[in-house]
């Protein structure tokens, strides 16, 4: 699903907490790595040049000893859950894509959108696949995604979708940020897939 690049101000504190002086990812890579004490974030950029897209293979792996919960699922609003597209912040030429729990928008709506999270074991991996547009003034991108221990106050489970976590607002302040390195756009060649 692409999305269009959001304005800053669509994204939230939790979001803007994100380093912005990030690694850079060396020569040709695609691959870029982050970690914590609680998860490892893998991620593979590949651009399409000519539909204007970026495409991030990612995986998630819980390195703590207790269950992980992966903020990358979407929304639930009214009872609907809707794509896991990520929010894009264009700053300069930087593109940050970043799938995290958002805190509640003041005034809260009427029927807000609830953030959505993935539960993965200790161990355990998570792999999923985000595609955006690329904005032709992005010089670099670097994906996002929030993380947060589990806990039966913070998540509760969605009927009907398989292995899909509402979460709480609170989580938005509460959530690590993994974030990768920047990506040079025009250090690979793109593809055209």
């Amino acid at each position: 699903m692409l999305i269009r690049v959001a304005t800053a101000a669509v994204l939230t504190a939790a979001a803007a907490r994100i380093d912005a002086e990030a690694p850079a990812m060396k020569g040709g890579d695609r691959e870029a790595r982050a970690e914590t004490a609680l998860a490892a974030l893998e991620a593979h950029f590949d651009i399409d040049a000519t539909r204007h897209t970026v495409r991030v293979d990612y995986s998630v792996r819980n390195k703590s000893s207790a269950p992980l919960m992966v903020l990358d699922r979407g929304v639930a609003t009214a009872g609907k859950v809707t794509g896991a597209a990520p929010l894009a912040k264009l700053d300069g030429d930087a593109l940050t894509l970043t799938q995290a729990a958002m805190p509640l928008p003041k005034p809260a709506p009427t029927v807000p959108r609830v953030p959505l999270a993935t539960r993965i074991e200790p161990g355990a991996k998570r792999s999923a696949t985000i595609e955006a547009e690329l904005p032709l003034e992005a010089k670099r991108v670097r994906f996002c995604v929030g993380v947060a221990p589990f806990s039966e106050a913070t998540f509760t489970a969605v009927q009907g979708q398989a292995d899909a976590w509402r979460a709480s607002f609170a989580v938005a302040e509460s959530q690590t940020l993994l974030c990768s390195a920047w990506f040079d756009v025009g250090a690979t060649k793109a593809t055209g897939r």
